[in-house]
């Protein structure tokens, strides 16, 4: 069955209209960004991993997530996560869902004074790695690290300190010229077309920036007890580099269909599962 989705108000202050926690099997507090809740413009062209979930019990996810929030600013500036976390309107969870680090990248890669790729005229770099701005990469690994740091400290500073956590590692997007509506995007083309990569590397470097992502988002959960990869890399069609639009499992440059959402959300359930959420 679909699982129940509770935005955070709702949980905080529900009124009688609001189902009530205690009525469901499992409790689930869902933290992210565009892939736990909107990538595109209308919202409803698309979907996401949390409403694409099924279970064969009762299940609700207070979803906390929020379009282009950044990993750092899910933990640190986030009061409705922070509250039902560890705050005065948190409960017992049976689960935490984290989808975040997607946006730093982007951020890092579009940042004007210091951006991830080097600029310039196009090469044929015999590395891949050769096109990147290396210590803008450490400061990204270090900031990454840092924000999942302070997500340990969080996490640990009230009854949930030993709840099981789940990360996203999101999958590989083709970098093409297709935005989510109203302006918004495109992120990877628009970085990748100053930089002094060739298209024909782009394929290439978007891999190893998103292998590069599920690598800091791997160092981090090791930094928790009870904290789980759901490991969806390669689960996609990828989108042809052509099209605008709907390609493959992609309805925009970075964010799935419903029914690419509807392939990783199979990966969470099998990941909860093995927790005895079913």
């Amino acid at each position: 069955m679909p699982l129940t989705i509770l935005n955070p108000q709702s949980a905080m202050h529900p009124n009688d209209s609001d189902p009530s926690l205690s009525d469901f099997q499992f409790k689930i507090l869902a933290q992210g960004d565009s892939w736990f809740s909107i990538g595109a413009v209308p919202p409803w062209s698309t979907s996401s991993i949390i409403q694409q979930l099924h279970f064969t019990q009762r299940v609700a996810v207070v979803n906390c997530a929020y379009p282009g929030i950044t990993l750092a600013d899910e933990v640190r500036l986030s009061m409705y996560f922070n509250a039902l976390l560890t705050g005065k309107f948190s409960s017992k969870w049976d689960a935490i869902l984290i989808s975040g680090g997607g946006n730093d990248l982007i951020d890092a890669l579009l940042d004007k004074n210091n951006p991830l790729l080097l600029q310039g005229p196009k090469v044929n770099a015999p590395e891949i790695s050769h096109y990147i701005n290396q210590p803008r990469l450490a400061q990204f690994r270090s900031d990454m690290a840092a924000s999942f740091g302070d997500l340990k400290k969080l996490r640990a500073s009230g009854q949930n300190k030993d709840v099981p956590v789940f990360f996203n590692t999101y999958d590989y997007p083709t970098p093409r010229n297709s935005p989510a509506g109203l302006g918004i995007g495109p992120w990877l083309w628009k970085a990748l077309s100053p930089s002094t990569a060739p298209s024909s590397d782009w394929p290439a470097l978007v891999t190893y920036l998103f292998d590069e992502l599920k690598t800091c988002v791997s160092n981090g959960a090791a930094l928790m007890e009870k904290a789980y990869l759901v490991n969806t890399p390669g689960v996609l069609t990828k989108a042809k580099e052509a099209v605008v639009g709907e390609s493959g499992d992609w309805e925009n440059e970075i964010h799935p269909t419903a029914a690419g959402y509807h392939k990783l959300a199979q990966k969470w359930e099998a990941s909860l599962n093995t927790i005895g959420i079913h």
